[in-house]
């Protein structure tokens, strides 16, 4: 668990209080592919996800001399990621089963707050080991953990063997196992067997 609650190396809460430039991109760098994707998956709709996340980076940028820890810049990340995505479904009564499904976000307790960040964190976690890889398995893997496809469709784009591809990802995920604590390892691993 302290590992999900880490900084990335080399991040100063201080330089980012006084409006450092570098400190802001590294966590525009870190947390926009997982921000993006919660937003994503809560309005069902990729061009509002990404606007949604780029305006929270943007009131990032306007408080960064308020925030005390690193915890309390991922909090606001998540929480003013969220709270933008039940405004715009607000707006757009999109479905009103699917307004309905998404209601009980407006309610959340402490706790499902917290749940939110730990998975975002782990997908923080699964993504940075994966870029840790050598060149040749971290193409197989992340087509596969992030695009979500399957070996066949690997091989078709990359115009390696099916089997080529299989035993780079078999590779890839040895290596991971290494990197990955507990609770990421064991979602990268439970993901892959459903996907294959």
């Amino acid at each position: 668990m302290d590992d999900l609650k880490s900084a990335p190396a080399g991040f100063s809460i201080d330089a980012l209080q006084q409006g450092n430039e570098d400190m802001f991109a590294m966590l525009f760098h870190d947390f926009y592919p997982v921000l993006f994707n919660f937003a994503n998956r809560l309005v069902q709709d990729s061009c509002t996800a990404e606007e949604i996340a780029e305006d929270v980076f943007v009131k990032l940028w306007e408080r960064t001399a308020r925030f005390d820890s690193f915890q309390s810049v991922k909090a606001f990340l998540y929480i003013a990621t969220r709270n933008s995505c039940l405004d715009h479904l607000k707006k757009q009564k999109r479905g009103r089963q699917h307004y309905k499904d998404l209601l009980y976000l407006t309610s959340s307790t402490e706790e499902e707050i917290l749940h939110t960040i730990i998975k975002g964190e782990v997908q923080r976690e699964i993504s940075h080991a994966i870029q840790q890889l050598p060149a040749r398995y971290n193409s197989v893997i992340q087509m596969a953990f992030d695009e979500g496809l399957k070996a066949g469709e690997i091989a078709a784009i990359t115009g390696m063997p099916v089997s080529t591809v299989r035993n780079q990802q078999a590779r890839g995920l040895a290596l991971l196992r290494k990197l990955l604590t507990g609770g990421a390892l064991e979602i990268l691993l439970l993901y892959w067997l459903h996907r294959h």
